[in-house]
C-alpha cells in the first residue's frame, strides 16, 4: 500500500506543479496583453488564469492533506516496524 500510496502522491505533486507553471504562463499572457494594451485580450485572459488559480488552490488542498497522509502512514508504519523487531 505505501507504494501505491507514494506514486499516487508524486504523481499529484507533478500535476500541481505543472498546473502551477500553466497559471504563471497565462498570468505572464496576461501581463503582456494588458502592457501593450490589450484590453479585451487581457480581460479574457484574466478569467482563464482566475478559473486556474481555483483549480491549482484545490489541487494544493488535497496536495497538502496527501502529504499529512503520507506522513503519518510512515510514521505508523515506522513504529509498527520497530515495535515488531522489539517485542516487549
Amino acid at each position: 500500500m505505501n507504494q501505491t500510496f507514494d506514486k499516487l502522491y508524486r504523481q499529484l505533486g507533478r500535476i500541481t506543479l505543472g498546473l502551477l507553471l500553466g497559471a504563471l504562463t497565462v498570468y505572464g499572457i496576461t501581463l503582456l496583453c494588458a502592457l501593450l494594451g490589450f484590453s479585451h485580450a487581457a480581460a479574457s485572459f484574466g478569467g482563464v488564469a482566475a478559473s486556474v488559480a481555483y483549480v491549482f488552490l484545490a489541487l494544493l488542498a488535497v496536495f497538502l492533506v496527501a502529504s499529512v497522509v503520507a506522513a503519518v502512514v510512515r510514521w505508523i508504519d515506522r513504529r509498527s516496524q520497530a515495535g515488531a523487531s522489539h517485542p516487549v
